[in-house]
């Protein structure tokens, strides 16, 4: 399989995360967010007179402590794709704003709201923002393209702590039959679900899921993804939740990684979802074995385990860390062939990664890597963490699709060609 770099554009923040438009008529549009600590600014806020358990407080007796807040600086970019010939492809950037700190995941749905694509930003500051597409005549045959806030909620949990834990990730319920949702998760091991209306983002439910942090977080794939939710967190768990039944406990808990799960993808409109995870590892579950497997599931409910430390030319790479996994549009749609089993991996220090994953017949290969460490000139400050397919079918026309991808540490984006 081949690999070709078609564009490259550098950002002014670290970058960590791209989205391509799923929805028709947008899909030459995508997001890049960006996250950087700002080391020299530091925020004090006072502590909480009343002390709790999983308050961040050191002395819970004295008012007058100041507790040091980390500053972070955040930004999206909207880019345009443009195709210059079969296999040329390039962006351009049309609008950027400025966010209420580090971007840490955003998602865009999959049905427009109010007539315009929307996505669901998750930031450092706790706070989930929705940003809207909108298209304004700037010449007379041209539009200028923003993205504008449109719905802001503040962190749910900022009443229970002194500084509000950050919100890592998030997902939404694609379903065109009921109210959307977003599930987010946040570094204080806390989960919750709230709901979509064209003027607001309403809580409606918020517990405590892990002890420490909660890195990913998926709506299942019943009924569109609106009654279960799953969770991986850094003590190497994956959880389900039963959003109808309350959340005193998890449906079960499944005990495969070894390391931080980073990551949980659901197989679209199959019992299936895909983990990563800081052990290197990208499992294929089936979710039907979950549901009997009892309040503990060991490793039962894994039916493909991909080692990705375990290179292609039969040595290993220990840099490796499996981040975050997108399937492939086809995936999305009744149709597509050999691409729907395809998956995008973000590796950190080991690149990026497609592989073949055949959910029904459960197995998984790895097609082709690019990006590793010792492969990059002055490449040890690249970190793999944002990856996704683009929408564009005229890039799967006799190839595979293209790639966005970008790099942390040296704030880089690319657009690659794979076929």
């Amino acid at each position: 399989m081949t690999i070709r770099k078609t564009s490259t554009w550098q950002t002014p923040l670290f970058a960590d995360a791209i989205e391509f438009c799923p929805i028709n008529g947008f899909h030459d549009i995508f997001a890049v967010g960006t996250y950087q600590l700002q080391e020299e600014q530091v925020r004090h806020e006072e502590t909480a007179n009343e002390s709790t358990d999983e308050k961040a407080v050191t002395n819970a007796e004295s008012t007058d402590k100041r507790e040091e807040v980390q500053v972070r600086d955040g930004a999206i970019h909207l880019r345009k794709t443009v195709r210059e010939a079969d296999s040329e492809w390039s962006s351009t950037e049309v609008h950027s704003t400025a966010t209420s700190g580090g971007v840490l995941d955003m998602k865009w749905f999959h049905e427009p709201i109010n007539s315009s694509p929307m996505m669901a930003v998750a930031t450092s500051t706790g706070i989930v923002s929705l940003l809207q597409v909108r298209s304004r005549p700037d010449t007379a045959s041209s539009q200028h393209t923003t993205l504008e806030q449109s719905t802001t909620v503040s962190n749910p949990l900022s009443e229970q702590f002194s500084v509000p834990p950050l919100a890592l990730s998030l997902s939404l319920s694609q379903t065109a039959t009921a109210t959307p949702s977003i599930a987010t998760c946040y570094s204080s091991g806390h989960l919750a679900v709230l709901t979509v209306t064209p003027t607001s983002l309403n809580p409606v439910r918020v517990w405590k899921a892990h002890e420490l942090e909660t890195w990913c977080v998926s709506f299942g794939t019943d009924d569109g993804g609106i009654n279960t939710v799953l969770s991986g967190a850094d003590d190497a768990l994956i959880k389900m939740w039963d959003v109808r039944e309350g959340s005193s406990r998890p449906l079960v808990t499944v005990e495969c990684h070894s390391s931080g799960v980073t990551s949980i993808s659901p197989y679209p409109n199959l019992p299936y979802f895909l983990s990563t995870s800081y052990d290197q590892h990208v499992m294929l579950h089936d979710v039907r074995v979950l549901g009997t497997s009892g309040p503990r599931a060991r490793a039962k409910s894994v039916v493909c385990d991909l080692d990705m430390s375990n290179l292609r030319d039969g040595t290993r790479d220990d840099e490796v860390g499996a981040w975050r996994s997108r399937w492939h549009p086809t995936a999305y749609s009744g149709h597509g062939g050999a691409l729907k089993g395809l998956a995008a991996l973000a590796l950190m220090r080991g690149g990026w990664s497609v592989v073949d994953v055949d959910v029904l017949e459960g197995k998984a290969r790895e097609l082709c890597r690019w990006g590793a460490l010792e492969e990059v000139e002055g490449s040890e400050r690249r970190l793999a963490y944002g990856v996704d397919w683009s929408w564009d079918d005229r890039s799967w026309d006799g190839k595979v699709g293209v790639v966005g991808a970008c790099s942390f540490y040296d704030r880089t984006g690319d657009l690659v060609l794979v076929g």
